[in-house]
């Protein structure tokens, strides 16, 4: 992305921005972007950032992504009365089938036959389900729900198969059979934003699958979706508010993405499926993300607040192309031609492009301390690092004194760079603790 925003403001005044969070307390660099046209590439939780410190500078910004969504409001966490309790305690997407899953990517002569899609998603998929209908459906249905997910996504089924596209299918069917006898209880109909007429009827017409509209919720608003957007922000701060136990949807993105995360750190540390690998980070983090990874209700209605402004425009969405006239860069859009100033890249690498403003592990490697390489399917640089987190230098050596935790660490670990929550110790606690010991 960054090679192709530099090609695109290259010999015009527009200035590419990718180096903003270096300069998050530097008053006088955010000062020079008052009253321009911005547009911000990515909406996720770095972008909010960006939106934060343009804020009252009398901007125009102008957001781009793949379903230009930021991301979903963070709930008020009830589980803090009693977290061993409320925590949601893992069914399918558990750690017998991920030490299965495990072994099976890592062997060379099965990675043809595993990926995302087929493999991990349906899990996935199932988890959240019953996390979810188990309030909005009748406990004779619940249970019969609950005995055919546990039937068909047993974890010693992955002993023999690896494709579960079937077993997929049919708890998406069972679903669609209950849209279509209209059985889901009064509760799933009453201000419910997947109970919408359009979302049942693309489910029922087998458009789409309950689970699509989870990740994103407006899926198929094409020609509204200014409008029903900020009915969906609405609804979403509602959802904010009752909290993590009592919203349905907040307690299945909770309970998935955020109590069950350390099963996918467990499955993707030292991964050697690189094309595995590479597909969730495009495909499922990016709903993690969304779902589980947001930021207060306080900063959303924020958000909603700039784009009933219309300081934060949509017009990216629709039609558009790019022109150079007279060094300047426009966004031409339905007729309408906008000079752009500035454009943040605003998506975060997990791993590093290049090394050369980061001091540290510069001079670390004029050292031979550390040593770097590069993903066989990913132009990305990332720390040569063991499993202990130890770096090798050019020679090979393991430099034992020497531990990485954190996002420095990313090459070969997943998600280890998150902060510990009240209830919940995060793998970058296990990793320091696990130095010390080693020390």
């Amino acid at each position: 992305m960054s090679k192709k925003i530099s090609k695109l403001v290259i010999n015009t005044n527009c200035s590419f921005e990718y180096n903003f969070l270096e300069n998050l307390d530097d008053k006088s660099y955010w000062d020079q972007f008052k009253k321009k046209n911005i547009i911000i590439y990515g909406t996720g939780v770095s972008s909010l950032d960006v939106i934060t410190m343009l804020n009252k500078n009398n901007n125009k910004i102008f957001p781009y992504s793949r379903t230009f969504l930021f991301p979903f409001a963070r709930p008020l966490n009830q589980k803090l009365i009693n977290p061993k309790k409320y925590e949601h305690k893992e069914i399918i997407f558990n750690k017998k089938f991920v030490n299965i899953l495990k072994k099976k990517i890592n062997q060379k002569k099965l990675q043809s036959k595993i990926n995302i899609e087929n493999t991990l998603l349906p899990f996935l998929k199932a988890e959240f389900y019953l996390i979810y209908f188990e309030k909005f459906l009748k406990k004779k249905e619940f249970s019969e729900f609950n005995k055919l997910i546990k039937k068909e996504f047993n974890f010693k089924k992955i002993n023999y198969k690896l494709n579960f596209a079937y077993e997929e299918s049919l708890i998406d069917d069972y679903l669609r059979n209950i849209l279509i006898r209209n059985s889901f209880n009064k509760k799933f109909y009453y201000r419910n934003w997947f109970s919408k007429k359009k979302i049942i009827k693309d489910i029922c017409d087998k458009k789409f699958v309950f689970f699509d509209f989870f990740s994103n919720p407006l899926l198929n608003e094409k020609n509204n979706f200014l409008n029903e957007y900020i009915k969906f922000l609405n609804w979403d701060i509602n959802e904010a508010k009752i909290g993590n136990l009592n919203s349905p949807f907040k307690k299945a993105c909770d309970g998935l993405w955020r109590d069950l995360r350390p099963n996918l750190t467990n499955l993707f540390d030292d991964c050697s499926h690189d094309k595995m690998y590479k597909s969730f980070i495009k495909t499922i983090l990016p709903i993690h993300n969304r779902l589980a990874d947001g930021p207060s209700v306080k900063m959303i209605i924020k958000i909603k607040k700039l784009i009933k402004e219309k300081i934060i425009n949509f017009d990216l969405k629709d039609k558009f192309k790019f022109i150079k006239k007279n060094k300047n860069l426009y966004l031409d859009s339905e007729n309408k031609k906008i000079k752009i100033n500035f454009i943040f890249s605003a998506i975060a690498n997990i791993y590093k492009e290049n090394i050369k403003k980061d001091e540290l592990l510069t001079n670390m490697y004029k050292n031979n301390l550390i040593s770097f390489k590069k993903n066989q399917t990913q132009n990305y640089l990332f720390l040569n690092l063991s499993k202990n987190q130890s770096p090798y230098n050019d020679c090979g050596k393991e430099i034992n004194d020497i531990t990485f935790a954190g996002p420095a660490s990313e090459g070969t670990k997943f998600f280890h760079h998150t902060l510990s929550r009240p209830d919940k110790k995060q793998f970058n606690i296990i990793d320091l603790e696990n130095w010390t010991k080693r020390l």
